[in-house]
């Protein structure tokens, strides 16, 4: 988790965003790893890259809202990581070549031998994530945030 906060520029926006984002996973039963679906680990390198992304973004609540607009947008199965000494844009596109054809939803971890996961991801629970995704970005934008 270190590695993680490390990448970020703002610890305290992070923290609070992952609770906001974990929160809402759980609420739409889709926090769970072992049943395929997003673990903490998972969410924590998506929070984070987002962070990345909208580093001048000082509210969580503002971030949490740039979660699901990130995420209703990104083109899976690209891989997903954070920035990271040991991790950049280059390692990410080679982890594109050798990701998996099974790997639905590739998020990578920051650590040097970088890994996928969220290999249980399944297709069934791929589309009820992204889904779940879309409606609230959909729910933010009606509500003009």
């Amino acid at each position: 988790m270190l590695s993680i906060i490390n990448a970020v520029s703002d610890e305290k926006v992070f923290r609070e965003t992952l609770q906001l984002v974990k929160f809402w996973a759980m609420r739409k039963n889709i926090y769970s790893n072992i049943l395929g679906y997003l673990g903490g680990v998972s969410l924590a390198i998506m929070v984070a890259r987002v962070c990345q992304e909208n580093k001048y973004v000082t509210q969580s609540a503002e971030m949490f809202f740039q979660f699901f607009k990130f995420f209703a947008e990104w083109n899976w199965p690209q891989s997903l990581g954070i920035l990271t000494d040991n991790l950049n844009l280059a390692a990410l596109k080679q982890i594109d070549k050798d990701v998996s054809l099974y790997d639905i939803m590739p998020v990578i971890t920051p650590s040097y031998e970088a890994r996928v996961s969220t290999y249980r991801i399944t297709r069934s629970t791929f589309e009820v994530i992204t889904k779940e995704i879309r409606l609230a970005r959909e729910k933010s934008e009606k509500a003009g945030l």
